[in-house]
């Protein structure tokens, strides 16, 4: 029987033990490589200054700063790398502070916009006036009224001003009056530029001229004469009922005159007026007349033979 050899056993433990440190060394060293670096160029990019006798000044802000910047570097990771140099005071690290609780933010509603009222149009400026006139009678005559009618001409900005002239006489015996309508008595004849002029509220206007011709009136149909009698067969003695009112006579006041053409005046003067009665005292064949005459003097006559018994 063998012995064990206890040797060997140690030898396989401290092997595994060995490769076991180098593991963990090369892992360390590859991890802590750029901090390393870091360290190296903080370290080459320090500058002293202010040396003095005392060495000692120097070099502890040089540790300190070291292993400040290994700290940084870490971004608050352990360093698997010592501290070079002395032991530095531990730098308390501040605690973090919590951030505060997010308090929901309230969306806020938004506020319509009010709608701005609509500018009112200006209205537009009304056209202007137009002027038309008509007139009656179509051939006026002196001493008769003619009637001027403007009502159908337009005038959208009232009121309104209508002036009627007449373009052959001037002014004042040219103003002929105002208003749409207007009645007017020519005095005298001839052709007459009767105008009609429409003023508007903005002072614009407008005109239209017609031509007149006033004439002398004609002067009335002359008198007729005519009449009856009764009894048709009359007698001495007994009244004879003469009657004109078959006459005519336009230009009054008119006369109307009765007489016997068979008895020179005084005696063959029967009477006046548009009826007469007369009674006969002899017999015999009577020419009796009647004879109308106007105001313009003119005059009218009718005779007829009345036998009397």
């Amino acid at each position: 029987m063998k012995r064990p050899r206890p040797w060997r056993s140690l030898a396989v433990v401290g092997l595994v033990s060995m490769f076991g440190l180098l593991f963990w060394f090369s892992a360390t060293v590859a991890f802590n490589l750029p901090k390393l670096f870091v360290m190296s160029v903080n370290v080459h990019s320090l500058t002293l200054s202010g040396f003095g006798d005392d060495t000692r000044q120097a070099v502890a802000p040089l540790q300190l700063r070291i292993v400040e910047d290994a700290r940084q570097d870490a971004n608050g990771g352990a360093s698997g790398l010592p501290a070079m140099g002395g032991t530095p005071t531990p730098t308390s690290r501040p605690a973090a502070t919590p951030a505060p609780a997010l308090t929901p933010t309230r969306t806020p509603t938004p506020t319509p916009t009010p709608t701005p009222a609509s500018t009112p149009t200006a209205a537009p400026t009304p056209s202007g006036p137009i002027a038309r006139f008509t007139y009656s009678p179509s051939s006026p005559v002196t001493g008769s009224p003619v009637t001027f009618d403007g009502r159908t001409s337009s005038c959208g900005a009232g009121p309104c001003a209508y002036k009627w002239t007449d373009d052959g006489c001037p002014s004042p015996c040219g103003d002929l009056g105002t208003g749409a309508t207007l009645a007017f008595t020519f005095a005298d004849v001839g052709t007459k530029y009767a105008r009609l002029t429409v003023t508007d509220i903005f002072g614009r206007s407008a005109t239209v001229q017609h031509n007149l011709v006033v004439t002398a009136p004609l002067p009335p149909a002359g008198p007729t004469a005519s009449f009856t009698y009764s009894p048709s067969s009359p007698v001495t003695g007994s009244p004879v009922t003469f009657n004109g009112q078959a006459s005519s006579c336009a230009a009054s006041p008119c006369t109307y005159k009765w007489t016997d053409d068979g008895c020179p005046s005084p005696c063959g003067d029967l009477g006046t007026g548009l009826n007469l009665v007369l009674t006969f005292v002899d017999v015999g064949t009577k020419y009796v007349r009647l004879t109308v005459t106007d105001a313009l003097g003119r005059s009218a006559t009718v005779e007829h033979n009345v036998v009397v018994r």
